[in-house]
């Protein structure tokens, strides 16, 4: 055979196997990881935290009645889980303020996995009374570790095993000509 004769079936080879086209199969999110089962872990839906903003100029002089409500969606594809949203200030549990830990339900028509969260009650009249930048944190999931559980590196926010979380934090700052709502 002739070396131009070679070089043509080789490259006619080549170009059959790039023709056929064999995808390489891709994941499924319904397929669960080996190494034992997961829990398909809920989603802070970004585009809906509120304030939109994650750096937020609170005024340092506001009313004592004032507050900032920061709040967000969680997406939940598995509508039998109870999602539960724990606030945290300076990454310190928020246990005094209401709404600090809540759970939310999934919707009563069992196909909505959007899940709305009670909203956070920032009181900047407290909060940044001392005129320093401080740090408010949603951590959401549906399997947290029981609150108060000793020897955790994340005290009230690691998951249980075989849980995630996911977190989303503002950076409040404190400005005389901030925002008091």
């Amino acid at each position: 055979m002739r070396r131009g004769s070679i070089r043509s079936a080789v490259l006619a080879a080549g170009l059959a196997l790039v023709c056929a086209g064999c995808p390489l199969p891709q994941p499924l999110p319904v397929v669960q990881r080996t190494g034992g089962p997961t829990v398909t872990p809920p989603r802070i839906l970004v585009d809906t935290a509120l304030p939109g903003d994650a750096v937020v100029t609170v005024g340092s002089n506001c009313p004592s009645d004032s507050t900032i409500a920061f709040s967000a969606t969680v997406e939940d594809l598995n509508l039998d889980d109870t999602v539960e949203a724990r606030w945290f200030v300076d990454y310190s549990l928020q246990k005094h303020a209401p709404n600090a830990s809540t759970f939310a339900q999934a919707a009563a028509d069992g196909t909505n996995p959007l899940r709305e969260l009670a909203p956070y009650r920032f009181l900047p009249a407290v909060e940044v009374a001392d005129g320093k930048s401080h740090v408010v944190e949603l951590v959401v999931s549906n399997g947290f570790q029981p609150q108060g559980t000793p020897g955790l590196a994340l005290p009230d926010r690691s998951p249980a095993p075989g849980y995630e979380t996911q977190v989303f934090r503002w950076f409040v700052v404190a400005d005389p000509t901030g925002r008091c709502e």
